[in-house]
């Protein structure tokens, strides 16, 4: 099979955009010899839900296929039965417990019945810490996001932060939760010395930046540091993009989750 062309999500992962779906296979062994085949013929996104009685098998294809899981981008789905707060807390457990894996790259409400705000509001709580958010992934060769356990060791991005301290304002945190998080004071935020020599050598540019939402400061530059010590070509080539849009008192790029960490 050729390599399969990926289209970019909203939140900037990239998903393969031809998939192999498990629907109407019950039967374990014959799902995972399915998942086998597909991966082992060039197939990278498997496509299950709670609903196919399933997962497990999927899980075991995707062990016995060899293909790493980081290149395997796995989507499943909540059943309707599932649709509260609560109850997708649980079932999005135990969907990684069945699929045998610590992240899901894409989960469905599979249904637009019953709940779902409720069950949105569990999926949005997971995003920001449980199961999702970002640190490093690899689809056909290209580093893209991954999605993975949170703990106050993890890399916590500013954009995660964020999200955060909205879930604590709408009274949504909870004390277990709280204990995962790191320093959350934006005084804590630090810019990289390279960064702040870049800019003083473009004024012009500084003081726009100066201007722009203090999100958006934190953001853009979180995205940029963070990626010094893994790709030094990387950190240059965004932080050149910065100064420049900077210097044209331009913001670019996605940072404050299309609107929703602007008043909350």
């Amino acid at each position: 099979m050729t390599e399969i062309p990926t289209i970019k999500l909203n939140d900037g992962n990239e998903m393969p955009q031809f998939g192999f779906g498990v629907f109407q296979i019950p039967d374990h062994d014959e799902a995972v010899k399915a998942v086998e085949m597909a991966l082992a013929n060039g197939y990278r996104l498997i496509d299950t839900a709670e609903a196919y009685n399933n997962q497990k098998a999927v899980g075991e294809g995707m062990k016995n296929s060899g293909v790493d899981r980081s290149d395997i981008f796995l989507t499943t789905k909540l059943w309707v039965s599932n649709f509260s707060y609560e109850k997708a807390k649980t079932a999005i457990d135990n969907d990684l417990e069945e699929l045998g894996t610590d992240y899901i790259d894409l989960i469905l409400l599979h249904q637009a019945y019953g709940d779902v705000y409720g069950a949105w509001r569990a999926m949005e709580e997971v995003l920001c810490f449980g199961w999702i958010d970002t640190t490093h992934k690899r689809i056909n060769g290209v580093d893209m996001q991954r999605f993975t356990p949170r703990s106050k060791r993890s890399q916590w991005s500013e954009l995660n932060k964020e999200r955060c301290r909205r879930l604590e304002k709408l009274g949504l945190m909870t004390k277990a939760e709280r204990k995962e998080l790191p320093d959350m004071s934006e005084d804590a935020f630090k810019i990289d010395p390279d960064i702040k020599a870049a800019f003083d050598e473009n004024l012009i540019a500084w003081e726009n930046f100066q201007k722009f939402p203090k999100l958006y400061q934190r953001v853009r530059i979180d995205s940029i540091q963070r990626n010094k010590k893994k790709d030094q070509a990387v950190f240059d080539k965004r932080l050149k993009k910065l100064i420049e849009q900077s210097e044209k008192n331009k913001m670019f790029g996605q940072w404050n989750n299309y609107g929703r960490l602007l008043e909350y």
